[in-house]
């Protein structure tokens, strides 16, 4: 486990994100879900409490939901987090 992220692991997690908000519904979410949440263990710390953050975030925005914009700004917050943490 690392207190760290790579490059090609934030990624990874970027392009996972942006398929779960885009897709149409909540189901047409759940497989990038399971892959964010299996990620998870990969991570402690503060990234891993960060990325908790981030799943949680992408679960309330995936689908057609209300007021998507503004939950999207604590997406992008949350990715901009775990970016500070990418091991260079």
């Amino acid at each position: 486990m690392n207190d760290y992220i790579t490059q090609e692991e934030y990624d990874d997690v970027e392009d996972l994100v942006i398929k779960a908000i885009h897709a149409n519904s909540k189901a047409g979410t759940e497989p990038y879900i399971k892959q964010l949440s299996f990620k998870k263990s990969h991570f402690c710390g503060t990234t891993a409490t960060i990325y908790s953050q981030l799943v949680a975030s992408v679960k309330s925005v995936a689908g057609r939901v209300a007021d998507k914009d503004r939950r999207m700004i604590a997406v992008e917050q949350e990715l901009h987090k775990l970016s500070w943490h990418i091991k260079e």
